[in-house]
């Protein structure tokens, strides 16, 4: 400063932009209290610019008396306007003006963000989608549905994480209390909201960065026209907690393998794409970046990849508006997705016996596969065919209910809670 740049949110911004940290150094001065950092430097002796005396106590950045962000300028002394672009905005200052919350409760809110866009935010610990968080998303898009005045609504938050999936504490805490039952009306639930995000007669975009786990990816699935930081982590990760995905996902990619394949009247046009997506879920692989989600076709072709982060909540606004604009109508329900039955099943339990007996996989990693195919394939059909939706969703719930009796699928949840690290047993 100031032989390279002159503000300091430059400097903060290249080492952000450029070098991934998460605080620039006048960011983490600010943060430690620019005090306590120039009288360390005194004490270690370090020689400082004239100017470092000069820095007022409040900080580099601070707020102008109308609220507008300011940097401190050490060639010139003075405070001057930290401007963004246009297309750069959050949710801290919206936030701080009461009277855009139209709705919220202890995990989530919905917020106006102008030009009749509202927004769904998550506000449970990790993003977690819990019982609050999944009735709030269904009465949330009742709201803009019913408000003459709203185009559509968003997805997002400003989290460290869009979300790391379904809330496991209160399953566990179900599960140690002996409440199994109550578990199905929340499955049903939470099937519920995922597709009232995707048959939504008003667009909803959801908008995702770093990691969207579980059923957080569920429900980027669901929005048929997402938009994805290109820092998206996104995966089905619930074989490794010993369940399968059940907020839609195991259809939603059955679906997706016959909508890839060049003839969906031929079930070996179907199975490659089928194996690639069982193989992903069975293996809870996730994508190192939004172009890699695309690949594993957890993002369509109507997902927008955003480079800068900053801008998803513009781009997610403006796509809102331009659906509404164009006339929105939600997507057709699958009412006859193919499926492969008995016949394509087999194909992947003579997969999973090859790598139990090569010992890649454990006797339970088997089991689990096993229950996934059983539902990716359309259950106790016994020939290609076509089913509804709903069936394949019902099958879903089945298997995961199934699956929460069992005690290694609950020793798994426990580690997950207790250790953060995924039990092979």
């Amino acid at each position: 400063m100031p032989e390279i740049a002159d503000s300091p949110a430059d400097v903060d911004r290249a080492m952000r932009w450029g070098f991934g940290w998460e605080m620039g150094p006048f960011q983490i001065w600010d943060a430690l209290g620019v005090d306590t950092v120039r009288d360390a430097l005194a004490d270690a002796g370090i020689e400082t610019p004239d100017w470092v005396a000069n820095v007022p106590s409040e900080g580099f950045y601070a707020d102008s008396e109308s609220g507008q962000p300011t940097i401190w300028i050490p060639a010139d002394g003075e405070r001057q306007p930290d401007e963004r672009p246009a297309d750069e905005w959050g949710l801290a200052y919206l936030k701080e003006d009461e009277s855009t919350t139209i709705w919220s409760n202890d995990e989530a809110a919905l917020l106006d963000v102008g030009d009749g866009v509202a927004l769904f935010e998550f506000r449970s610990k990790s993003n977690s989608l819990g019982q609050a968080v999944m009735t709030g998303l269904v009465e949330a898009i009742d709201t803009v549905e019913n408000n003459r005045d709203l185009r559509g609504m968003i997805i997002g938050n400003e989290g460290s994480n869009f979300s790391v999936g379904a809330n496991l504490g209160e399953v566990a805490m179900a599960l140690a209390m002996g409440q199994l039952d109550q578990m199905e009306p929340f499955l049903e639930g939470f099937q519920g909201a995922i597709k009232k995000v995707r048959y939504s007669s008003k667009p909803v975009v959801v908008t995702t960065h770093q990691r969207v786990l579980g059923g957080g990816c569920e429900m980027t699935m669901a929005s048929p026209h997402p938009v994805a930081s290109a820092e998206t982590y996104i995966g089905l990760v619930e074989l490794g907690v010993g369940l399968i995905p059940a907020g839609c996902g195991t259809t939603f990619m059955a679906a997706r393998a016959a909508e890839l394949a060049a003839d969906a009247d031929r079930p070996s046009e179907i199975q490659p794409f089928l194996r690639q997506h069982f193989e992903q879920i069975a293996m809870a692989k996730v994508a190192t970046s939004a172009h890699m989600a695309r690949e594993m076709n957890m993002l369509d072709d109507r997902a927008t990849i955003v480079m800068n982060d900053a801008r998803r909540f513009h781009v997610a606004k403006a796509k809102v508006v331009a659906l509404s604009e164009m006339g929105y109508a939600p997507p057709p329900v699958r009412n006859a997705i193919p499926v492969l039955g008995a016949p394509g099943r087999a194909q992947f339990e003579i997969a999973l016996h090859q790598f139990r007996e090569g010992g890649y996989i454990s006797e339970y990693d088997h089991f689990l596969a096993s229950k996934l195919a059983w539902v990716m394939t359309g259950g106790d059909i016994t020939a290609p065919t076509e089913v509804h939706e709903e069936y394949l969703f019902a099958l879903e719930r089945e298997v995961f209910l199934s699956l929460l009796g069992e005690e290694k699928t609950q020793a798994r949840i426990t580690s997950i809670l207790t250790t953060n690290k995924p039990l092979r047993n």
